[in-house]
């Protein structure tokens, strides 16, 4: 619900109804990426033209484990419960609930279970992109057409015009970028990831980076909440990111060991995939070949089947209320701004609209988790509320666009 409310800051594009919207700058908090999803994984990337900042996730990444917090007590009164509530007592009935229907243990702990049994929901890791280049930028664009659940990023650097196109596989459950320039041989790249962030990591809990047969591979463990300390062994679940990096135009590969280094390259395609042990213990054959099986087709080909799968969700339903092709031009902050003083933008609402409906599909998919409280966008290890799933409201609130 926090993404969801910040993330529908941003809005536009141009023409007749249109259902992009767009920025003129990279984002300059984690809120103004654009959330991208496929329902088990997603990502949101800043769009910056030096060092890329892409917050990747996976919709099983919980610390935590199995525990029992059955409450015995709240099965014997029950019945006095429901006495009371017949007889319009409810405030009586009301204080025993508060007193006996209550978990074993500390539960969600107030929402900070992070180092608890009961855990929380986080990110799964970053993904950097070092550009390496430097001058003045002109021209830049950061896009999102729902439709697609495409974002784009261009603009023009050094003489030469890069673009960039990102989504979150519908069809091959890998995260997808493509880079291209105008110039051949013109990008030149490093791909590296870490998981740090709000927490005081100690060694044995940094995931470990590896590249093995030209994949980048991103191993770590999470908190089970059982340790006696923070230097005790790790048990919670395993999880698992691999990123490969295909050169369909020429240019060169290297790499350090932990990172990977693209030199002289006029197209660059990334695909990063993501996954726990929650649904299966083969999970890391699964995730090599869920890599293998995208690595095999053409960027037309996922690009294409992502759309056509996405699209069979989105496109159920239309809603217009006019358009005003001038609004629509405008970068999001500028919209929003021009909005507050004159709220004749009815794209705008339409647009609101069917962005709660992009959010909620590209979060959703058969299978898999429910969206949590964030969706399935998280940027940190220590989620608020532990990224949950609140069944007073917030479970509900994610579904209504359905």
């Amino acid at each position: 619900m926090i993404l969801a409310l910040l993330a529908l800051l941003p809005a536009s594009g141009a023409g007749a109804q249109s259902l992009a919207y767009h920025f003129d700058a990279p984002a300059a908090i984690w809120e103004e990426c654009f959330p991208q999803g496929n329902g088990r994984i997603g990502f949101m990337a800043d769009g910056r033209t030096d060092r890329e900042k892409i917050v990747l996730n996976e919709i099983s990444t919980w610390s935590g484990s199995i525990q029992n917090t059955d409450n015995p007590e709240a099965a014997k009164h029950l019945p006095e419960i429901r006495s009371l509530l017949f007889q319009g007592r409810n405030f009586e009935a009301q204080e025993l609930v508060y007193k006996y229907f209550t978990c074993a243990g500390v539960g969600s702990n107030g929402g900070k279970s992070f180092a608890k049994p009961y855990g929380c929901y986080q990110l799964f890791g970053n993904l950097y992109i070092d550009y390496g280049m430097k001058g003045e930028v002109s021209g830049y664009r950061r896009e999102l057409s729902l439709p697609e659940a495409v974002s784009v990023v261009s603009y023009k650097q050094g003489g030469v015009n890069y673009r960039r196109e990102l989504f979150a596989s519908y069809c091959d459950d890998v995260n997808v970028i493509r880079l291209t320039a105008d110039r051949k041989g013109a990008i030149s790249l490093k791909l590296s990831m870490d998981r740090k962030s709000n927490v005081e990591w100690k060694q044995a809990w940094q995931p470990v980076c590896s590249v093995e047969d030209g994949d980048l591979l991103f191993r770590g463990r999470l908190h089970a909440g059982t340790e006696a300390d923070d230097d005790a062994e790790l048990k919670g679940m395993k999880l698992e990111g691999r990123v490969r990096v295909l050169l369909p135009k020429g240019g060169s590969l290297s790499n350090d060991g932990q990172s990977l280094s693209v030199s002289d390259a006029s197209e660059v395609i990334i695909l990063a995939g993501s996954i726990t042990d929650y649904f299966s213990e083969g999970y890391a054959s699964e995730l090599k070949a869920q890599v293998d099986a995208a690595a095999k087709k053409s960027y037309r080909k996922l690009l294409s089947s992502h759309k056509e799968a996405f699209g069979r969700l989105f496109g159920r339903v239309d809603l217009s209320f006019g358009s005003d092709p001038a609004r629509e031009a405008l970068p999001m902050g500028e919209r929003l701004a021009a909005f507050e003083k004159d709220h004749n933008d009815p794209s705008l609402v339409s647009l609101y609209y069917q962005f709660g409906r992009y959010l909620l599909i590209s979060s959703t998919r058969p299978g898999c988790l429910p969206p949590n409280l964030q969706g399935l966008w998280a940027q940190t290890i220590r989620t608020p509320w532990n990224g949950d799933y609140h069944m007073n409201i917030n479970v509900e609130m994610n579904l209504w666009p359905a």
